[in-house]
């Protein structure tokens, strides 16, 4: 009697471990990609940013947020568009972001939207590396699990424009569609 007890007391207590092995390894993986994917959201406030950045050094304050490749004469009609989502696009050569109007919808899951994983070289260690994004063209780049796309909405206060920047970011874990959000004001200040 008291060997069936002992051997259920352990049954019982090594069910219980792997139980909480499997919990905390499901919740590592999950935190791994919800931090990827907030990364991936930085990112792409980040890149617009840059692209306000470079307008500014290239036209001036009146040209900030224009597309790229955009000539200073007319920059009034290349402007990020107000209440449009964008795609986040990779310039494989120059490995330079900038923003393109894609035929998709608000579903941060459309394929226009979906993060490729590219290799790139690196140059100070000789050795080979990755980059998330967009690509421009087609550069051997593999599909990854996550989607991002960019919500543009301007809004104007006295003395200065701006514009509020919404990344979306999503992902499939466990079968469940999965996303962050990050919102951040980027103006001509």
């Amino acid at each position: 009697m008291e060997t069936i007890i002992a051997v259920t007391v352990i049954a019982l207590g090594a069910t219980a471990a792997g139980v909480m092995v499997r919990t905390s390894m499901y919740g590592n993986e999950m935190s791994q990609q919800r931090m990827a994917a907030i990364n991936f959201a930085r990112e792409g406030i980040e890149a617009v940013r840059s692209i306000r950045d470079t307008n500014w050094l290239r036209y001036g304050g009146s040209c900030w947020n224009s597309l790229e490749g955009t000539d200073a004469t007319d920059c009034a009609v290349s402007r990020i568009a107000n209440e449009t989502y964008y795609a986040i696009k990779l310039d494989m050569d120059s490995l330079a972001y900038y923003l393109e109007d894609v035929p998709a919808d608000s579903d941060v899951f459309e394929d226009d939207y979906q993060l490729y994983e590219c290799g790139i070289t690196n140059p100070v260690t000789d050795g080979s590396g990755a980059i998330y994004g967009i690509p421009s063209d087609d550069a051997g780049c593999v599909p990854s699990d996550f989607y991002r796309n960019v919500y543009i909405d301007y809004d104007t206060v006295p003395g200065a424009t701006y514009m509020t920047v919404t990344v979306t970011v999503g992902w499939i874990g466990e079968g469940e569609e999965k996303t962050v959000e990050l919102e951040e004001i980027i103006g001509n200040f």
